[in-house]
């Protein structure tokens, strides 16, 4: 994701109110449309696309795709592939989450969306 300042961090109470009301207003979305605004909008366009990214190779390493798969279907490097598989081990249960709840299969939202 982008790179910020860690000169000026917030205050631990303070962040975790904003985080708190961002998860409470995510809860309330009522469709992918919806989610796909937000998220737009949240995000830059190449923060967007390494998401996107790193859910593919996230997808895939569950489906027991090897790296070298992954690496030539994706465009990415063995590290990336590497990383991804290390948050997955340590944690990655919302994307298993996410997987179950999910096709995970792509749409399209028109030609006027901003993807």
């Amino acid at each position: 994701m982008s790179k910020f300042s860690l000169h000026n961090k917030l205050d631990p109470s303070q962040k975790e109110n904003l985080l708190i009301g961002f998860f409470e207003g995510l809860a309330s979305i009522k469709n992918s449309e919806e989610a796909a605004k937000v998220f737009c909008d949240l995000l830059s366009p190449p923060e967007l696309e390494m998401m996107a990214k790193r859910l593919a190779i996230a997808r895939a390493l569950l489906e027991g795709q090897n790296y070298q798969e992954i690496k030539k279907e994706y465009k990415v490097s063995t590290n990336t592939i590497a990383r991804v598989n290390a948050w997955l081990q340590e944690a990655g249960d919302g994307f298993r989450l996410l997987a179950k709840r999910t096709s995970m299969k792509s749409k399209s939202y028109g030609k006027d969306h901003i993807f």
